[in-house]
């Protein structure tokens, strides 16, 4: 999932739903040195842990749904990639609605890039097919991996690509 960051010389992130820092680890070592991490993780027990562990990285111990508030906050308007390791799947429509929308708010509407992933076994879940559905009414260009399987469990990884206004 980090390999989105690739194309960005020195790019501002937010990730979103770190837990206890898989996805962290390899958004650092994209960045190596260089950029702004951002992480957003609900969890007071997990965001201490994340910002003792990884000290280079801005944790916020908040709500994803917040994300364009807590950007703006920090003087930043709009970024270039927001990684999530969130629960889509497991999410009510509501929330799911609340997180894409501070997403999209928050991405640049040109250039900015979301991915996130479904497990392969929650995929066809009604939950799952909801995000998806969102997930194309707020992006243009919305690919999803093959499976992939060294990931435990397995998932497809969703990227998403040119914001939508939406009406």
């Amino acid at each position: 999932m980090a390999r989105v960051l690739t194309s960005y010389d020195a790019p501002t992130v937010a990730e979103l739903g770190p837990g206890t820092g898989a996805l962290t680890t390899g958004v650092q070592r994209v960045l190596n040195g260089t950029g702004r991490h951002i992480a957003v993780e609900l969890n007071g027990g997990f965001a201490t842990r994340l910002a003792e562990r990884f000290p280079q990285v801005e944790v916020i111990n908040d709500s994803a749904a917040e994300l364009e508030r807590l950007l703006k906050d920090r003087g930043l308007e709009r970024i270039e990639a927001v990684v999530s390791g969130l629960p889509f799947a497991a999410f009510p429509v509501g929330l799911q609605r609340d997180v894409l929308d501070a997403v999209t708010a928050s991405l640049d509407p040109e250039t900015g890039v979301f991915t996130t992933f479904n497990y392969v076994g929650a995929y066809s879940m009604p939950a799952a097919r909801r995000f998806r559905v969102l997930l194309r009414q707020r992006f243009s260009d919305v690919t999803i991996s093959r499976p992939v399987l060294r990931n435990i469990p397995p998932a497809y990884v969703l990227t998403a690509r040119g914001v939508r206004t939406l009406d």
